[in-house]
């Protein structure tokens, strides 16, 4: 990672007319006639214009724009060779000036709320483009180019307004980020199945009740995130270098045993679903250092959950839990432990005596008083516990 040397400059304008605009910005530029590299904020409110002197500063190579009224651009991005980072927050724009293309060492585009709609075909121009943030903008494709970014790393395109990905996406070789919200998207382009350097995919939300075939043949993928109302993740052994997989949703009542093949797994978050039991042998997940039931319709914890050797954070909040195994006492790393809003009456004596427990939360379940007094004396205030739902039994 670099770090920048040169002059970092944030010019914040509320309300001003114009002619006052423009000066302020032509005296930065006069001030920044330098030959240090130059970072530059304009926060705007109520200015639909963009100050021309703004192409003058000859050192430019961080641009950031905030605007709540300037809808147009000007077709001078050419002017600003250097230019590195383009950050344009929040502009009412609907389209970029071709000129954009033209700065052949922009690193990073973020248009990250802006009402873009569209991207300008010359966009694969961007031949040293390694992040493109499309996060809450309108664009509802992307142009066949795309697939000409050979440099680009991180994809974000996480819009409600997508209806259409280019089977060019699929020949990005450097990719190793991707987020996108797949609301109407009916289905993906196999060619994404050669994104070999992919590493996380984000899809959230998603129609699907199901996951293509090749998405699990991703040798690199490490992180897997999907909001769909899935009935099955029966090839989800294939992702053997998966570290990360959170899921949101899903409508099957049991995990596969095919997720114990996933010996690197680390992370395993699953809510807002109907899941009801956990694998035997889910013991068998030595790597899992945290696991997150929640919102779902767990009832029964097998015992084999005492045998994660790695686990600090477990997450059971919002089930339909009326006990707790003992087992969950061997486990000598766990950290956090959140059983909230269950069903449970008391809860193992043992836990107490966890090495390194430091938070035990227990609130809206039905532990009796003299069952909260006990926690409370033994780990004070590392338990949660008020308020119970006495009152609701």
């Amino acid at each position: 990672m670099g770090y920048f040397t040169g002059f970092v400059l944030v010019v914040s304008m509320w309300y001003v007319p114009p002619a006052a605009a423009q000066r302020t910005v032509h005296s930065v530029a006069q001030a920044l006639a330098t030959e240090e590299p130059v970072s530059l904020d304009l926060i705007y409110h109520n200015i639909s214009e963009l100050p021309a002197a703004l192409f003058e500063i000859p050192h430019l190579t961080a641009l950031s724009i905030q605007s709540d009224a300037l809808t147009e651009l000007p077709d001078r991005f050419d002017e600003l060779p250097l230019l590195e980072r383009l950050t344009l927050s929040g502009l009412p724009l609907r389209e970029l000036p071709p000129s954009i293309c033209e700065m052949k060492q922009l690193r990073l585009l973020n248009l990250y709320g802006s009402e873009v709609t569209e991207l300008p075909d010359c966009l694969g121009d961007l031949r040293h483009l390694e992040t493109l943030n499309l996060y809450r903008t309108s664009i509802r494709t992307l142009p066949e180019s795309v697939g000409r970014l050979m440099r680009l790393k991180s994809l974000n395109i996480f819009t409600d307004s997508l209806r259409h990905l280019p089977d060019s996406l699929g020949h990005l070789p450097r990719l190793e980020q991707l987020h996108l919200s797949a609301a109407h998207l009916d289905t993906l382009p196999a060619t994404l199945a050669h994104l070999s350097t992919l590493r996380e995919l984000w899809m959230e939300p998603c129609p699907w009740e199901q996951l293509p075939d090749w998405l699990f043949q991703l040798e690199d993928l490490e992180q897997l995130t999907v909001a769909a109302p899935l009935r099955q993740i029966d090839g989800i052994g294939g992702s053997q270098n998966l570290q990360t997989l959170i899921l949101k949703g899903t409508v099957f009542p049991e995990l596969p045993d095919a997720l114990l093949q996933l010996s690197r797994l680390r992370e395993l978050r699953l809510s807002h679903g109907t899941l009801t039991e956990l694998p035997a042998a889910l013991g068998q997940l030595d790597s899992l250092q945290i696991l997150q039931i929640s919102e779902c319709a767990l009832t029964a914890l097998p015992a084999s959950i005492g045998q994660l050797p790695s686990l600090e954070t477990l997450e059971l909040t919002d089930n339909n839990l009326t006990r707790l195994p003992p087992e969950l006492a061997q486990l000598s790393r766990l950290q956090v432990l959140s059983v909230m809003a269950n069903e449970l009456q008391d809860v193992p004596r043992a836990l107490a005596r966890l090495p390194e427990l430091e938070r035990l939360y227990l609130r809206f379940n039905f532990l009796s008083e003299s069952e909260e007094a006990w926690w409370e004396e033994q780990l004070g205030n590392r338990v949660i516990l008020k308020p119970q739902r006495r009152s609701e039994r």
